[in-house]
């Protein structure tokens, strides 16, 4: 992947411009560092709850809501367990991007709501659905549409430098703009979120996330909705199904190793290719997940045309 272009130098290049955007950054970084600690208030507030029902009330619920009750220890453990789980992975993304993880910061004032733990869960949900086994019918579902697509109406023809140019908006997470890379074509993912500029970066870049040496999150954890089991929230998921570099590197001619020309851009979508410096010069605007969060969807039509 082409280093100068890497998340790494976009989300500093984002941080550049005043001290609203700094400010942010923190917010960001403390949301993450604040999610196992979030998430076990949320599971006291649930058994403060359930302690407060009169007892003709608590006598219907399951063991596992009662507690003190063996079943209810279990419960709680395998949450406990799943909340450091996901923690550890978020420390491993702030380490990647240099900043103090949720175990170099010593107890804090601040209190991060629900807005902000809610985009860390997103965060978890997409690595989830990008990077693992279990994602793939998913993706498969969402993804292979756009890029038969894409090979059918812009063809790669002779490659390499000539590929074609691809942006890719609302990037996320990074694995639309990966395949269509790995097809061939030249692409630069644009992604607004510094809640998923960070993950992206460290699943992309860090090396420290692979095949060889893979995480375990359970991106559930919240979820109270579309649950078939009770263990549904705490289930294990392993990521990356596939290393990102040696992915993109086996897709490409053996004779030829030019690294592939993919790039990651922080930012408003109209505020970097609504300027003059970025007309025509790219061949299709290829997304999911993005139109449908347009502020004003005629704005970001009027700057694709």
């Amino acid at each position: 992947m082409n280093e100068h272009h890497s998340l790494s130098q976009a989300y500093q290049t984002y941080l550049s411009h005043d001290k609203k955007e700094q400010a942010h950054w923190e917010d960001v970084c403390h949301a993450y560092r604040q999610y196992a600690t979030f998430a076990l208030c949320s599971w006291a507030n649930q058994c403060h709850r359930f302690d407060a029902l009169p007892e003709s009330q608590r006598r219907l619920l399951p063991p596992g809501l009662i507690g003190g009750s063996q079943e209810f220890d279990e419960r709680a453990k395998l949450f406990k367990d799943a909340a450091i789980r996901n923690q550890f992975c978020l420390d491993c993304i702030l380490r990647h991007a240099g900043m103090p993880h949720s175990q170099q910061v010593g107890p804090t004032t601040t209190i991060v709501g629900d807005g902000a733990i809610s985009k860390v869960s997103s965060v978890l949900k997409s690595l989830a659905r990008d990077w693992s086994v279990e994602g793939k019918g998913e993706r498969d579902m969402a993804y292979e549409p756009i890029l038969n697509s894409v090979m059918e109406h812009v063809p790669i023809g002779a490659g390499g430098a000539h590929a074609p140019k691809i942006c890719v908006p609302g990037a996320g997470v990074g694995r639309l703009a990966l395949e269509l890379t790995a097809l061939g074509y030249r692409v630069q993912g644009n992604e607004f979120s510094l809640f998923m500029l960070l993950a992206s970066d460290f699943i992309l870049n860090s090396g420290v996330c692979t095949t060889e040496k893979p995480m375990e999150i359970s991106p559930w954890l919240f979820e109270t909705r579309n649950m078939h089991s009770p263990t549904d929230p705490i289930r294990k998921i392993v990521i990356p199904d596939i290393n990102p570099s040696s992915y993109l590197m086996s897709s490409e001619d053996d004779n030829d190793l030019t690294p592939p020309d993919f790039s990651m851009a922080a930012g408003d979508f109209c505020g970097i290719y609504g300027s003059l410096r970025e007309e025509s010069q790219w061949n299709a605007i290829v997304c999911c997940f993005f139109l449908d969060a347009a502020p004003s969807i005629v704005e970001y039509i009027q700057v694709i045309h």
